[in-house]
């Protein structure tokens, strides 16, 4: 089975995420339609990075750091977490149709799914912006000063 690998940045009530900022999670995701991202996906970051590292060259071989690309997509806002899923899968399968064979992570700040909220919701992404940098970022890249050559790209989406 393949999987989807997110940095999720929202509060969790009842056992769902919600629209509000909450501690980061990382979060492995069964790779179908329909599935959606819940809480329970979270799994320890030591392992997340591991298998986010091996995967970046496009071959589970357990080589980590060997090299290899992830590229991490920041959604826009007034997006559900279904949506940004489905972006992800869709950014996964046309980049792979291109060649690309590295990993596409989502990085998953709170918003809420109304165009009227964007003011409340340019708060909550200022509240979160500095974990995609120390959370997202520099963690996979720091296997860099042990000599992993895994690249890392961003890309954004408003």
């Amino acid at each position: 089975m393949n999987y989807d690998y997110s940095i999720c940045t929202r509060g969790i009530k009842n056992n769902a995420f919600t629209n509000e900022p909450g501690k980061v999670r990382y979060l492995k995701s069964p790779r179908q339609e329909g599935v959606r991202v819940l809480p329970e996906h979270e799994i320890p970051v030591g392992a997340w990075v591991e298998e986010v590292r091996d995967l970046a060259d496009g071959i589970a071989d357990s080589r980590v750091c060997e090299g290899g690309d992830v590229l991490i997509f920041v959604h826009g806002y007034n997006n559900t977490l279904e949506t940004i899923g489905r972006r992800q899968r869709y950014l996964t399968e046309d980049l792979a149709a291109e060649g690309y064979k590295g990993l596409v992570i989502a990085f998953d700040w709170p918003c809420a799914d109304a165009t009227l909220n964007y003011l409340e919701d340019r708060w909550d992404a200022a509240k979160v912006a500095d974990k995609l940098v120390t959370k997202g970022i520099q963690l996979i890249a720091r296997g860099q000063s042990a000599g992993c050559a895994t690249n890392v790209h961003l890309l954004g989406h408003s």
